[in-house]
C-alpha cells in the first residue's frame, strides 16, 4: 500500500480528525523544522459526526494489540470505555487535557476478553482531551471532546 502524507495546512493544535478508517503515523513538525512521529494508529471508524448526526466513537489499536473504544464522542456525561485484555491484568486509564495535564486518573483491574469501564468526566470543562489506557507494556491513546 503506498503512503499518503496529508498536510494540514494552518494546523496548530494537537487536535486532527480522521475522516476515513486507516492506519495514520501524525508527524508533528514545529517552526524550527524539527519533526516527530507518532506510533501508528489504526482508525477503525473515522471520529466526526456525519451530515445526518449520527453517533460515532473514537477508538484506537497500536502495533502492541491494545485496543480501546471510546463512545459517545463527543461526549456530555458518563463515559463508557471497552478495552480489549488478552489476559487479566491491571491497567491504568488517564485522561489529560489540551496542555497535556491529568485531570483524570484511575487503576482498574481488567479480565481477559472485552472489559467496559464507565468513567464520570462530568467535572471536565467542554473542549478536547486524551484518553490514554496503559497496560503494562502496551499503551494506546486517543482523542475525544466533551461537549
Amino acid at each position: 500500500m503506498a503512503e499518503k502524507h496529508i498536510d494540514i495546512a494552518g494546523a496548530t493544535s494537537i487536535k486532527c480528525t480522521a475522516r476515513e478508517a486507516a492506519n495514520y503515523d501524525l508527524i508533528v513538525t514545529n517552526s524550527s523544522g524539527c519533526s516527530t512521529v507518532s506510533a501508528n494508529t489504526k482508525v477503525t471508524k473515522s471520529c466526526f459526526v456525519s451530515a445526518a448526526g449520527e453517533e460515532v466513537a473514537s477508538s484506537a489499536k497500536t502495533n502492541s494489540t491494545i485496543e480501546i473504544l471510546l463512545y459517545p464522542n463527543p461526549a456530555n456525561g458518563p463515559v463508557p470505555v471497552s478495552y480489549k485484555s488478552d489476559t487479566n491484568r491491571r491497567i491504568v486509564i488517564n485522561v489529560y487535557d489540551i496542555a497535556g495535564r491529568i485531570v483524570f486518573s484511575n487503576t482498574l483491574d481488567a479480565k481477559q476478553g472485552r472489559n467496559v469501564f464507565n468513567i464520570n468526566l462530568a467535572s471536565l470543562l467542554s473542549g478536547s482531551y486524551f484518553f490514554e489506557l496503559n497496560a503494562g507494556s502496551q499503551q494506546a491513546r486517543v482523542n475525544f471532546m466533551i461537549e
